[in-house]
């Protein structure tokens, strides 16, 4: 290996990589038109990766969390959101209560 060498996380394993293994990496995934999948983290700007869906855009759940709270509706999106969990846990609840009793009436 010439020139700086640096660990690669794979799939659970640790692969050392130079910079030729890199570039001959990018070569293929343009050879075969997936160059487009390789993109850098939104958010902190230093970490690449590969992915196949668009919306991956995020290298960690701490920069997803942290670009979504930067963002000026993110906290009135979480207030709805939560507002309909609460409506619909109510409405659960008062489900299973009336099954509970209209069971219970059956018995009778």
């Amino acid at each position: 290996m010439r020139g700086a060498c640096f660990e690669v996380a794979h799939q659970g394993m640790n692969i050392l990589a130079d910079e030729a293994a890199v570039a001959t990496a990018f070569c293929r995934l343009a050879t075969n038109g997936e160059l487009h999948k390789v993109r850098l983290c939104e958010q902190c700007k230093e970490n690449w990766r590969v992915s196949e869906r668009q919306i991956d855009r995020f290298c960690s759940r701490q920069c997803r969390v942290a670009a979504d709270k930067a963002r000026t509706e993110f906290k009135e999106q979480r207030k709805m959101i939560q507002k309909n969990w609460r409506i619909n846990a109510k409405r659960k609840a008062a489900k299973a209560l009336r099954d509970l009793r209209a069971a219970r009436k059956g018995r009778s």
